[in-house]
């Protein structure tokens, strides 16, 4: 009898299974079709995206190359006297 009743639930399981299935295909097509309705190809959204995916997470440390310049004290007085010179 145990055998019966498997054999019952398995037949009625396998004819649902197709049902499901396109159930399930029918409604991820009208989620892609939804999807496509709401965000138009756009040139340049796709290059911001881009740019974005280049610019550092805010926590992240930058990557130390090298040592910073030393200040060049003189060439910022001649460049400040320069412009004094102009407005002057």
């Amino acid at each position: 009898m145990l055998s019966r009743a498997a054999t019952k639930t398995t037949a009625t399981t396998t004819g649902a299974r197709p049902l499901l299935q396109s159930l399930a295909r029918r409604q991820l097509l009208q989620q892609q079709q939804h999807q496509r309705r709401l965000q138009p190809f756009s040139i340049v959204h796709n290059l911001r995206a881009v740019a974005r995916s280049f610019e550092p997470h805010p926590f992240q440390r930058l990557p130390a190359a090298g040592r910073p310049a030393p200040a060049d004290w003189a060439k910022l007085v001649r460049r400040s006297l320069g412009q004094a010179v102009v407005y002057v």
